[in-house]
This record gives C-alpha cells, sequence and structure tokens, in this order.
C-alpha cells in the first residue's frame, strides 16, 4: 500500500476545481467566457508551481504555505466573482473543505488501484483528476441550494466565524497524518487507519457544514417570512388609517363645496370668483381617485395623491377597480401600498420636480388583470444583483427590500406573475392576475 502524501499537483487541481465551483454558486463576474478562462487557467498554474516548490519545506513552513495556498483561492475566487468580500472569503473556506474531500478521495481511490495493479500509473492519475472533478461539480450542485442570493445577501460575521472553525478544526484532524509522520515510531496499521479516516473526516465536514447551512437558511426564510408578515399588516393598517382619514376628508370636502356656492351667490367680485374656482379645482384635483369602483383602491390612492403632493409629484391614475372585487382587502392593500410606496421613495430623490411622475394602470387584458405601476427614476433606479434580482436602495438592507417580495408573493397566490422593466430611465413594474371564471 502506497501511503505517500497526495501529491501538490493533484491538490492544485482540486483546489482550482473547487474554486471554480465556488465562483459558479456567486456568479462570474465576467460575461467573456475568454477572461474567465484566462484567470482559471493562470491561477491553475501559479497554484501548480507554488505547491509543488514548496512540497519538500521543513514541517514548521507547512502550515504557513498552506496559509498562502488558502490566500491564492480567495484571490482567485474574488477575480472570478466579484462578490463580497464577506461572502467570497465564506466561499474559500467551503471550497478548501471541498478540495480537501475530493483530494484524498479520489487519491485514495487511486493508491488502491495501484496497490491491486488496476490499469497503469497514467491511468490512475487520469481517473484521479475525473473522480476529483466529477465530486467537485456533485458538491457544487449541492452548495448551490444553499448559497442562494438572499443567503449571501443577509449573510453576517457569525455566519463567517462559524465556517471558519468548522473549516479550520475539520483541516487541523484530516491533516494529523503529517504530525504523525514526524513522531516517527508509526505502526502499519495506525498508518493505515490515518490514510483511510482523512476523507471520512473531511466527508463528516462537509456534511456538518451543509447542515449548518441548511439551519441558516431556515433560519432566514422564518425571519423574512416575519418580515413579510409585517409589511403585509402595516400595509393593511396604513389602509385603515387611510381610510378614517379620507373620512374626513371627504366631510370637509362637501362643507367646503357648499361654502363655495354660498359665496359665489353672495359676491359678484370678479377676483373672489377666480380664488374660488381655484380652490374648486383643487379640491376636484383631490378627488380624482375617488371613483374607480373599488373603495379599497380608492382609499389607498387618494392617501398616495397627498403623499405625492406633500413631494411635489404627479401621480395619474387610470383604473377599474371593479376588477379586484374577488381580491381580499389586504392583498390589495399589500400590491398598490407597496406598489405606491416604492415609487414615491423612488422620484422624491429626484431633484427635478417636474420629472416626479407617478403613473398607475389598472385594466383588463382578455382573461387577466393588467397592473402597471411606473415612476420616473432617472440615474436613481434600482440597481439588479446578477442574478437578476433588484437590491434595496436603502441603508438598512437587512430590514428592507421585502415590498417586491411581498408584492410578488401576493400575486402568486392568485396564480399571477409580477415582472419588472427599466425602459428609458423609467422603472415599471407589471403584475398580470388571472379573473376567475372568466
Amino acid at each position: 500500500m502506497n501511503y505517500n502524501e497526495i501529491p501538490r499537483f493533484a491538490t492544485a487541481f482540486a483546489q482550482w476545481a473547487a474554486v471554480l465551483g465556488g465562483a459558479n454558486c456567486l456568479g462570474f463576474r465576467y460575461k467573456e467566457k475568454s477572461k474567465t478562462i484566462g484567470i482559471a487557467a493562470v491561477f491553475l498554474l501559479l497554484q501548480t508551481l507554488f505547491l509543488e516548490g514548496t512540497k519538500d519545506v521543513p514541517l514548521f513552513l507547512w502550515a504557513p504555505c498552506m496559509a498562502f495556498s488558502i490566500f491564492m483561492m480567495y484571490l482567485f475566487l474574488r477575480l472570478e466573482s466579484g462578490g463580497r468580500r464577506i461572502t467570497v472569503v465564506y466561499c474559500t473556506s467551503l471550497a478548501f473543505l471541498t478540495a480537501e474531500f475530493t483530494a484524498s478521495t479520489a487519491w485514495l481511490f487511486n493508491v488502491y488501484m495501484m496497490a491491486n495493479q488496476v490499469g497503469t500509473v497514467w491511468l490512475g492519475i487520469i481517473l484521479f483528476f475525473l473522480a476529483s472533478g466529477a465530486l467537485t461539480i456533485l458538491l457544487a450542485k449541492g452548495e448551490k441550494v444553499f448559497l442562494t442570493e438572499e443567503y449571501m445577501h443577509q449573510m453576517t460575521a457569525r455566519e463567517l466565524f462559524g465556517i471558519l472553525s468548522l473549516v479550520l478544526t475539520v483541516f487541523i484532524l484530516s491533516n494529523i497524518s503529517f504530525e504523525v509522520s514526524a513522531a516517527g515510531a508509526v505502526g502499519q496499521s495506525l498508518r493505515h487507519l490515518i490514510f483511510l479516516l482523512r476523507p471520512i473526516v473531511d466527508f463528516c465536514g462537509l456534511a456538518v457544514a451543509y447542515a449548518y447551512q441548511s439551519r441558516i437558511s431556515e433560519y432566514m426564510a422564518a425571519k423574512e417570512r416575519d418580515a413579510m408578515q409585517m409589511v403585509l399588516r402595516s400595509q393593511y393598517d396604513q389602509y385603515r388609517y387611510y381610510q378614517n382619514t379620507m373620512e374626513m376628508v371627504h366631510i370637509k370636502y362637501h362643507d367646503l363645496k357648499h361654502q363655495i356656492t354660498g359665496l359665489r351667490a353672495e359676491t359678484d367680485n370678479e377676483k373672489r370668483k377666480e380664488w374660488l374656482d381655484r380652490l374648486e379645482e383643487e379640491l376636484e384635483e383631490n378627488h380624482l381617485v375617488d371613483h374607480t369602483g373599488n373603495q379599497v383602491l380608492d382609499t389607498i390612492l387618494g392617501a398616495k395623491v397627498f403623499q405625492a403632493q406633500r413631494i411635489h409629484a404627479r401621480l395619474t391614475c387610470v383604473a377599474d377597480g371593479k376588477l379586484l372585487g374577488f381580491m381580499h382587502v389586504t392583498d390589495i392593500c399589500t400590491i398598490f401600498g407597496n406598489a405606491l410606496d416604492n415609487a414615491l421613495e423612488a422620484v422624491a430623490m429626484i431633484e427635478d420636480q417636474e420629472k416626479r411622475m407617478i403613473q398607475v394602470f389598472l385594466t383588463r387584458q382578455k382573461q387577466f388583470i393588467s397592473i402597471v405601476v411606473s415612476n420616473y427614476c432617472g440615474e436613481h433606479g434600482p440597481k439588479q444583483s446578477e442574478q437578476g434580482t433588484y437590491l434595496t436602495t436603502k441603508s438598512d438592507k437587512k430590514n428592507h427590500g421585502y415590498g417586491l417580495k411581498s408584492i410578488r408573493y401576493t400575486v402568486e397566490k392568485y396564480e399571477g406573475s409580477m415582472t419588472i422593466r427599466q425602459p428609458n430611465d423609467w422603472f415599471e413594474l407589471h403584475v398580470l392576475i388571472p379573473i376567475p371564471n372568466a
């Protein structure tokens, strides 16, 4: 039985493949495949030269050399993915653990082949690369299930510390053979056991890492669900408040109409007439959205019109509210409340008040309800992540960004769809909901 350590070129290949798997989870930085391939080729060459050049260093230099090798993996992943520093460090740690497992497992398979004289040395090396690559691809696909954009976006130093501690512990346990070899007086049976234990320890480390990520994902999902429920409740509470407010406004509106009628009958002063005309026009502007055919929508739009006026924005609406008759009150509040809140926040950042425009359309398109909420955004439009989703523009990224998610969640309850477009400096939210029994 050959108890030699894994060849350094094999370790370099395993680390290279594992980093590419991590980059695939994070999303590659460059769209041009030539750049990605070029960077990968350079890293494979440099990593192989470094590990081969340091294979005979004294034992006390072995740990620093491995640390530098991990740092090179970090640089490679940073260049290929361009992700946040904390997520790159996290994925580098997982890639290193993956490389340890794939290299030790594939090399164990190769050694047993040589011990049983199955094939040639070159065949063993080729099979090592194939086995290592196949294991890396399999593990990378498993990692991608957990390493979602939301998981990476919400990652903190706590999760990073947990995975770093795990990787360090597994690495020390799986590489104890270096210390044993240095001790000298070790029997063949113990060496055999150590040789077998290395891939087992690495596998256990990966299993713990998967379990750890699964628990974190469940926690984040529960946190997101609670946050979305808060958003839904907040929009409904706003609707109740707006409803009470609008009732007061309607009372004052009718009172003012009667006052204007009385004043007009009492005087023929032209100036006063002009003033009264302007006042009446302003009242009518506030009353434009009061007849959509849906009381809930009327209340929400009326409240948002007032908010728009406070920031000198123009909100125009063309809506057939009767189409929403089958929808629950909270769902109407969620869709229109969140969409208009986002639009109002976006136009408030536009310096030119003439460009602070918001448009709402609610129409029927064959067997579907079409909802379009659009606003001018200019250069202040939301940015897309590499996965294609939109990121919140607020500073508190942990507790915000649930508006669009809650809209999508609500729309999907009715088997509808939500899409976002950004044509010509405009941000457009499109919702299609099938009409029941249409």
